[in-house]
This record gives C-alpha cells, structure tokens and sequence, in this order.
C-alpha cells in the first residue's frame, strides 16, 4: 500500500481500504515500537534473550507477512479498476 492518499472515487467502490490504511499503519506503529524495544531483533540473530524478545521477533515477522498480504490486496483492486475502467480495443471487439 503506497502512501498516497486514497481518493473519495476510490473509497465509494472500495471502502475497505480506509480499514486497511488504519490497520497498515497500526502495523508500521507497532514494528516500530517492537525494534525501538529490541533493537537488537533486527539484526537477525537467532539467539533470543528473553521469552519477550522471542515474542517480538515472532510478531515482527507476522508483520511483515500481514503488510504483504495487504499490499497484493491493494494492488490486485488496482489492477481489476484498471481494466473495468479501460476502453476496449479493436482486438476486444468480436465481430
């Protein structure tokens, strides 16, 4: 989901994408405050301190995987307003 604003055309037919920016940066919110409170999960290392950094870097990855999935949703609503909204062409045009 990129950071443009959504537009009232694109709300009206798609209204679920106002929940889905919230959520998109409720999750951007809270990856951010897990790598403020363990920085140190960020860098990769297998090697977990606590039960609570353990937990971290478990949400982190489901973050991650959750914020994909929203963005191939997004994008897959583009492409179908992309060709709903495209004008046939010749070769469409069955004779």
């Amino acid at each position: 989901m990129n950071n443009s604003y959504l537009t009232p055309i694109e709300l009206s037919e798609h209204p679920e994408l106002a929940a889905l920016r919230i959520l998109k940066t409720s999750l951007d919110v809270t990856h951010l405050a897990l790598l403020a409170t363990y920085p140190e999960s960020s860098e990769g290392s297998e090697r977990c301190r606590t039960e609570e950094e353990a937990y971290a870097i478990a949400i982190l990855y489901q973050i991650d995987a959750l914020e994909a999935m929203v963005n191939e949703y997004v994008e897959s609503t583009r492409r179908l307003a992309e060709l709903r909204n495209r004008e046939p062409s010749e070769e469409d045009i069955s004779f």
